[in-house]
């Protein structure tokens, strides 16, 4: 049993924004007793302004200066560390709290030879959705260019930005 918490725990599948509040979600596999190390950082400086160690799957965002952009970054420290996964970055404003950043100039999605290819200026979660809105794939990228292989021909939604793969 000992095993299969711990290969559990390392999976971490969703952070969501809403309000004042950051959400981790699991995957169905995950146990009541998971511990996560959240981090919130500012874009602009890449400085750690919140670095808290959570036993909740939700987090109230506060103590943040107003007007700034953000990124958070959480892992799950139980047995061992699991690999950081990344919020989009998002605007907090005192009176009415977090707003997503819809245009995000740090990355250029383009479809070539059946791929999708991801350049990034700097770490972040890109959330791949079909056109009907399902969520297809999210994929952490590193500063750099990432390839996503595997879609097929269609219509994709990449962080609000149309891509045609052919």
């Amino acid at each position: 049993m000992k095993e299969n918490h711990l290969l559990s725990s390392l999976i971490i599948v969703f952070i969501a924004l809403w309000t004042n509040v950051l959400t981790i979600q699991a995957s169905t596999n995950s146990v009541s007793d998971d511990v996560w190390e959240l981090e919130i950082v500012k874009k602009s400086t890449n400085e750690v302004v919140v670095s808290r160690v959570v036993a909740t799957n939700t987090f109230p965002l506060e103590g943040l200066e107003g007007n700034m952009e953000y990124f958070a970054r959480v892992r799950t420290k139980n047995f061992v560390y699991s690999e950081w996964i990344i919020s989009n970055v998002f605007t907090y404003n005192r009176a009415t709290g977090i707003t997503p950043s819809n245009f995000n100039q740090e990355f250029v999605a383009r479809a070539e030879k059946g791929c999708l290819i991801i350049s990034s200026t700097v770490p972040q979660h890109i959330n791949i959705y079909g056109i009907s809105g399902c969520l297809i794939q999210s994929v952490y990228v590193k500063n750099g260019e990432t390839v996503v292989a595997g879609l097929e021909n269609g219509v994709y939604l990449v962080n609000n930005r149309k891509i045609i793969m052919k």
